[in-house]
């Protein structure tokens, strides 16, 4: 019962924290638009998977179980201009596990144009171009608790270093680069072996005490996105699962996204992941995503798809999604992690 009360205690301590974010406006946190090629496939649904070097960036109390080194990238291209790249690395220790991620985002030769001549002569004329980056710095750590509460409860915690900003393009661009700093909190409660729920809390330090990104020209501060993410996983086939069949494993997951701090409605993502086989994968999903429409803000259902290669210690994962009815809006993920082995 012991075990009970301190996830209650930490679900209270954890709500508070994400009512009290609130700000304004915000900047673009790229981490939104998913993280790995596993977890994109399953429709983003992935807070209440454990023992997952994506869980740096998406859950750190994921981490907790983890035995051996484990990293994983991703690369992707998204509407033909803009390239997404990921990094990842965690690794156990004595006193929990530790990891560093690195989400990038860049958009290169952004022409700079102004208008010229007068009257029936205007055009638009290129004077030069500049570049576009966006990333993130993630640390994370999920410490090693007492082994009777670790085989209900996960913790972890990430520090986040936000930086974006324009190179080149003149005095019109001068300063307009930024950075800044937020912590996300996550757990994950295991009721039985083949059952996870999952909370994880993004950028819960409010903007009153630091929790904000500031711009180098006039100094300007925005406050960065939260959002409080609620999550289930239930394995319903395999050796830990709710019934064994073979070699088979089959995993059900389910993450409700609510942001704290934007007039945004709660997304849901669902997810399916199948391995018939020891070494091959099949998965799917749906990702629900905001957008803006006529009415104002509306939600589009998104279905997800992809596969996972294992040989070795390696990995290989692949993942589609589609976030609308343009051919440019479909974006292929790819992935490839190694699992060090055990001693």
């Amino acid at each position: 019962m012991k075990s009970y009360k301190y996830l209650f205690f930490i679900l209270t301590i954890l709500i508070f924290l994400a009512n009290i974010c609130y700000a304004d406006s915000s900047i673009a946190d790229i981490t939104e638009m998913g993280i790995g090629a596993r977890p994109l496939a399953m429709g983003k649904a992935f807070i209440a998977i454990e023992n997952d070097a994506n869980s740096i960036i998406l859950n750190p109390a994921g981490l907790s179980k983890i035995v051996t080194p484990r990293f994983t990238s991703m690369k992707t291209s998204i509407l033909s201009d803009i390239s997404y790249t990921m990094l990842g690395l965690a690794v156990p220790s004595r006193i929990g596990a530790f990891g560093v991620g690195f989400v990038l985002s860049a958009i290169p030769s952004i022409p700079l144009t102004r208008w010229t001549g007068t009257g029936a002569n205007i055009r638009p004329e290129q004077y030069g171009s500049t570049d576009y980056s966006s990333y993130v710095v993630i640390l994370s750590y999920a410490p090693k608790l007492p082994e009777k509460l670790l085989n209900k409860i996960n913790l972890g915690a990430n520090l986040k270093i936000y930086s974006q900003g324009f190179s080149g393009g003149g005095a019109s661009l001068e300063g307009a680069t930024g950075s800044g700093y937020n912590f996300d909190f996550g757990m994950q409660f295991k009721p039985n072996n083949w059952q996870r729920l999952a909370l994880v809390i993004t950028n819960f330090l409010p903007a009153s005490n630091g929790g904000v990104f500031k711009w180098t020209r006039n100094n300007i501060s925005e406050s960065i996105p939260s959002t409080m993410k609620l999550g289930y996983s239930a394995k319903i086939l395999g050796v830990d699962g709710l019934k064994q069949f073979q070699d088979e494993e089959l995993t059900f997951t389910f993450d409700d996204e609510i942001y704290t701090n934007q007039t945004k409605p709660s997304q849901m993502h669902l997810g399916i992941e199948w391995w018939p086989i020891e070494y091959f994968a099949l998965r799917c999903g749906l990702d629900q995503k905001a957008q803006a429409d006529t009415s104002g803000i509306s939600i589009s259902n998104n279905l997800t798809a992809g596969i996972g290669i294992k040989y070795s210690n390696f990995s290989f994962d692949y993942a589609y999604t589609k976030t609308s009815d343009l051919d440019d809006s479909a974006s292929h993920f790819f992935s490839i992690g190694f699992a060090a082995p055990t001693k």
